[in-house]
């Protein structure tokens, strides 16, 4: 870890709670936006493709990403 990370890391960990729940989401968004679909593995891929349809074809069992925020968000 290099020492400008380490001062980082210590920045975050002095934040309270709701703000290190912020910026853990938009690290993961910019991230998420700098990746390209080459990114992802072959193997990765034909697990998302699978549960696409599972989701598709039973939809009743799945939870959207924003219930499931709220969801994990209520236990903290």
């Amino acid at each position: 870890m290099t020492d400008a990370l380490r001062a980082t890391l210590e920045q975050a960990l002095a934040l309270d709670l709701e703000d290190r729940r912020m910026l853990v989401h938009l690290l993961v968004e910019l991230l998420g936006e700098e990746s390209t679909p080459t990114d992802i593995p072959e193997w990765h891929k034909a697990i998302l493709d699978e549960r696409l349809r599972d989701m598709e074809e039973n939809p009743d069992d799945w939870t959207s990403w924003e219930d499931a925020q709220a969801m994990l968000f209520k236990r903290s």
